[in-house]
C-alpha cells in the first residue's frame, strides 16, 4: 500500500483479482464523489501496516497498481522486505 508523498505504509497479499465497480454501484468507497470513472479495488490480506512515520520511504510512479516483478524494482523489493520483515 503506497501513500502518496509518504511511501509504503502496508504490505499484504491480494486475495482476488482487481474488482471494478461502476459509478452507480452502491458498494463503492467513493460513492459520494461525483465521478463517472470506475472504482478499482483489490481485496488484500494485510501482513503489516505502519503509520506515516514508520513508512518505507520511497518514490513511486503515479500508478493505481504497480507490478514490481521486473529487475528494475529489485532494490525497492529488497528494501521493503528488510523494512517490514526484518531482513528475513
Amino acid at each position: 500500500m503506497f501513500a502518496k508523498g509518504v511511501g509504503i505504509i502496508g504490505i499484504g497479499q491480494a486475495k482476488t483479482k482487481c474488482e471494478t465497480l461502476k459509478p452507480n454501484d452502491p458498494d463503492r468507497i467513493g460513492k459520494f464523489y461525483e465521478s463517472n470513472a470506475p472504482e478499482w479495488r483489490v481485496p488484500v490480506e494485510w501482513v503489516d501496516w505502519r503509520s506515516d512515520e514508520e513508512a518505507y520511504h520511497c518514490k513511486s510512479p503515479n500508478f493505481t497498481f504497480l507490478n514490481v516483478k521486473s529487475d528494475q524494482y529489485s532494490d525497492m523489493r529488497e528494501g521493503i522486505r528488510k523494512h517490514y520483515l526484518g531482513g528475513t
